[in-house]
């Protein structure tokens, strides 16, 4: 059985520690993933001229399926550690631990089963083995502490951010090594598995002081399916919201265009990324713990807290539409071309789904699974429609519109739901998202005016797009040390009005 906590924190110790933890978190958060960004890119552009872009659309597939049916099966175990009150039981967490190991392996037994059949409907041999061997991986993640979780629970940000430097660094490593001598799909599967196996070993590593052991507590069963099952559903049909378009594009395009696709998504989705990231791991935690506030409260510190999101999402995204393409012209090779127009346009798609990520964590906080499960289920059901629908008409320009469309939709839900709670985020998206338009519309005239006048590759083509990301960058950095790091984040924690 669980114990009940007894201590409790008088409301004034608490709000300098919880205020000094979300400022340090949010500093780790932004140092990190910095690093891990320009990691990132660095080494797509070597892979992309080791690699050729069949091999990226075969990896994008085979984790598409992966994930989405590691989606598919999520209940929630990290929110749940974070959110409830005896997530620092060792018994909650050992019994935890072994749903985690329970799931992992039906997880690695589904992908198992289903490798075959997955790749005679793809017509693609080659994923068989591909996804038997996700199916080890799986059960390699699976085992994995939960120390991850309480890392960020207790908003240790600074060990958890560590990890998945180490873990990024780990899988970058063996991939270009591998691609080196042997260039494959493998190359890209065999980083996988170096990344995770730093993951698992750090993660017990840092648990090592209570290992973990198999735990089987009926009131933690219980708290963890209460708790989880609207996040199961939620999650079921997250994995159909966020994969769904690569595996539709699988079946529409070559696997070649699949690559493109994926990379020029992987460019357009840092904005969300890092915004995930800062809503997941530091404000989430935040919120959860001020839930009791008086609704109007809460309301002005989501605002807050979003105010600051957006702005820092805005410059990103700014930068992002701007530069890609020259990033795409200069940096990659004809095989990707096709990389130089989607980019921009899907920082679309991706600023709605930045709206969303931004807002849902409120929900979240109030325990309001159910909203989004249905917000998921919009943006299924849209993304389906809009896509297939898109692309009949006017080929990957069609399909990227509908994608954004889906995202649209689905934030729509989360905007109603967080209304039904009093809590109104509606004329702040509406503000950020016409500055965005207009700034980015500017931008766009101002670059091809350039170009038209003086060629694509020219000097000055060049130079604009160097310049823009010079300023952008800079202004992000202020927007980032002064809203997030030291003021908004900070208010928010000290329960400022």
């Amino acid at each position: 059985m669980i114990a009940v906590a007894s201590e409790t924190v008088s409301p004034p110790a608490a709000k300098p520690s919880l205020k000094a933890q979300a400022v340090r978190g949010s500093m780790w958060q932004g140092i990190t993933l910095a690093f891990s960004q320009v990691l990132r890119l660095g080494s797509n552009i070597i892979l992309a001229r080791l690699l050729f872009p069949e091999v990226f659309g075969l990896s994008t597939l085979a984790m598409s399926i992966s994930k989405g049916l590691n989606m598919f099966t999520d209940i929630g175990l990290g929110p749940n550690i974070i959110q409830n009150p005896h997530g620092d039981d060792p018994r909650f967490l050992n019994t935890a631990w072994t749903v985690q190991l329970i799931r992992a392996l039906g997880l690695s037994l589904i992908l198992a089963l289903i490798a075959f059949p997955v790749a005679r409907a793809y017509g693609e041999p080659r994923l068989f083995p591909i996804l038997l061997a996700l199916a080890a991986g799986a059960l390699l993640n699976g085992s994995a502490s939960t120390s991850i979780f309480s890392m960020n629970r207790h908003m240790e940000i600074g060990r958890f951010s560590m990890l998945n430097i180490g873990e990024q660094i780990s899988a970058l490593a063996v991939t270009i090594a591998v691609a080196w001598v042997w260039p494959s799909v493998w190359a890209v599967v065999l980083g996988w598995f170096g990344g995770g196996i730093f993951r698992v070993v750090s993660s017990h590593y840092y648990n090592r002081k209570s290992p973990h052991r198999f735990c089987w507590d009926e009131d933690a069963l219980h708290s963890l399916v209460k708790f989880g099952r609207w996040i199961f559903v939620s999650t079921a049909i997250l994995f159909l919201a966020n994969q769904l378009d690569r595996l539709m594009l699988g079946r529409l395009a070559p696997m070649a265009q699949l690559g493109v696709y994926g990379m020029a998504m992987g460019i357009a989705s840092l904005p969300q990324q890092i915004c995930s990231r800062i809503t997941s791991f530091v404000l989430y935690p935040v919120l959860a713990r001020q839930v009791g506030e008086e609704r109007a409260i809460f309301e002005r510190k989501v605002l807050k807290a979003r105010r600051s999101v957006l702005t820092a999402a805005l410059v990103m995204m700014l930068g992002v539409a701007l530069v890609s393409p020259a990033f795409f012209r200069y940096l990659y090779d004809a095989r990707y071309r096709d990389a130089i127009w989607m980019a921009p346009l899907l920082c679309i798609y991706i600023w709605f789904s930045v709206l969303q990520s931004s807002a849902d964590r409120a929900l979240l906080a109030l325990g309001e699974t159910r909203a989004l499960a249905a917000s998921n289920a919009v943006n299924v059901l849209v993304t389906i429609a809009g896509c297939l629908v898109g692309y009949k008409l006017a080929g990957m320009l069609g399909f990227v519109l509908g994608l954004s469309l889906s995202s649209l939709a689905s934030h729509i839900v989360i905007e109603w739901s967080l209304s039904r709670k009093g809590i109104g985020i509606v004329l702040q998206d509406l503000r950020f998202t016409l500055i965005g338009l207009a700034v980015g519309a500017a931008g766009i005239v101002g670059i091809r005016s350039i170009e038209r006048q003086f060629g694509a590759r020219s000097v000055w083509a060049l130079a604009l797009p160097v310049l823009i990301m010079a300023a952008v960058s800079y202004w992000g950095f202020v927007v980032l040390k002064e809203e997030i790091f030291k003021k908004r984040v900070a208010r928010v924690a000290a329960g400022a009005s």
